[in-house]
């Protein structure tokens, strides 16, 4: 009788800890390393009443008491008990322990989301717009599309996955090269190739890795020779290279050996003469990844080569190592995913060459808050990562 007691008493406990644990605070709320932003708890609207069960509902789904150890629980049987390709639909495994992002990525990969022609031509517009009025002040503008790692490393894949034709960061590359003169670098080909014989992406990570954004921008540094004569050739002789073996990634919890290393490198001239210096302060002052990511800022001792302003996102980050040794002055401003014209920035820096590093997966982004053209209706706050 009382080992039977002592079971009920015990499911019981088990049943409504989480729900104690909500009053009174006993586990603190542990990070998860969902690629999302969780849903937020509701405003309740007197005037939007119909919309509110069904915003705290999903602020519940995201938020209440243990959730995050489950998810964690629920991944380790996925990983370690069943071995499933596909976790929790979100990830996926590929051969040799290359793990992909699904949430978002997978669907433009795929071209389930892709863009249409009536946004093709308006991303059209407002790039020839920006271009012709850069032309008018003197300065070069440079678009950077960076591939996904479904693209990269689709031999890594499970069989069944292949890429759809109308694929979103196809369809831009394309049309900016059949109808403008706006230098455009795609980074697939290199990386591509490259690939062969390198990593160029993190296994557990969503990302290039540092080896893998400096091939594309050497590329990069080759199409700005064609307007700049004298700009220094991005040689690998110039830079040390060294690779170490790298411990996380924002897919780590997904890999089915977590003790697994990964493909780092560390970048940096062999003659380094650039420095941080002061950048901006992002101007609504509650930047997603604080104010020291949302601009920075280098300068060398290069005087004679061109002023760069980079518009960019996390991908670009790896370059900080290594790219200002390019330049006399360069400044990179991460807006929010934005990509945008930016012409206060622009106007008060006044640099010679202004380059956007776009992720293909966000180039839908370009539209949300363009200046020359009628932004998308929609915004997805949720797909960034």
């Amino acid at each position: 009788m009382m080992k039977k007691s002592v079971v009920n008493i015990s499911f019981l406990l088990v049943l409504f800890a989480f729900s104690l644990n909500n009053l009174f605070e006993i586990i603190q709320k542990e990070d998860t390393a969902e690629n999302r932003r969780l849903n937020e708890k509701p405003v309740m609207d007197i005037n939007e009443l119909d919309v509110y069960p069904q915003a705290y509902n999903a602020y519940i789904d995201d938020n209440f008491s243990g959730r995050n150890y489950l998810v964690d629980l629920y991944g380790w049987i996925n990983n370690h008990v069943f071995h499933k390709k596909s976790v929790l639909g979100k990830y996926i495994r590929g051969t040799d322990n290359f793990v992909f992002e699904a949430a978002k990525n997978l669907s433009i990969y795929t071209a389930k989301k892709t863009i249409t022609n009536e946004q093709l031509d308006r991303m059209l517009t407002e790039f020839k717009t920006r271009q012709a009025y850069f032309d008018q002040l003197g300065i070069k503008m440079y678009i950077l599309i960076i591939p996904s790692k479904y693209k990269v490393y689709s031999d890594k894949l499970p069989l069944l996955i292949s890429k759809g034709k109308n694929n979103m960061g196809d369809r831009f590359i394309k049309h900016i090269q059949e109808n403008t003169n706006i230098p455009i670098i795609d980074g697939y080909p290199v990386l591509k190739e490259k690939s062969k014989t390198e990593n160029v992406y993190y296994k557990y990570d969503t990302h290039w890795n540092p080896l893998g954004s400096f091939y594309v921008h050497q590329a990069l540094c080759n199409t700005i020779r064609n307007d700049f004569p004298s700009f220094p050739l991005m040689d690998t002789s110039t830079f040390t290279i060294q690779p170490f073996e790298k411990d996380k990634g924002n897919m780590k919890h997904a890999a089915l050996d977590e003790s697994d290393k990964d493909f780092g490198y560390t970048i940096s001239p062999k003659n380094k003469s650039f420095k941080k210096i002061n950048g901006y302060l992002h101007p609504a002052g509650d930047f997603t990844y604080g104010q020291y990511n949302y601009s920075r800022r280098y300068g060398s001792s290069h005087n004679e080569q061109p002023k760069a302003l980079v518009f960019r996102d996390s991908f670009e980050g790896q370059t900080f190592s290594y790219l200002p040794e390019m330049f006399s002055e360069i400044l990179y401003i991460w807006d929010d995913w934005g990509y945008k014209f930016n012409k206060d920035i622009v106007d008060i820096e006044k640099p010679d060459i202004i380059i956007y590093a776009i992720y293909e997966g966000y180039l839908d982004r370009i539209l949300l808050n363009p200046s020359f053209v009628e932004a998308d209706a929609d915004t997805d706050e949720k797909d960034i990562q």
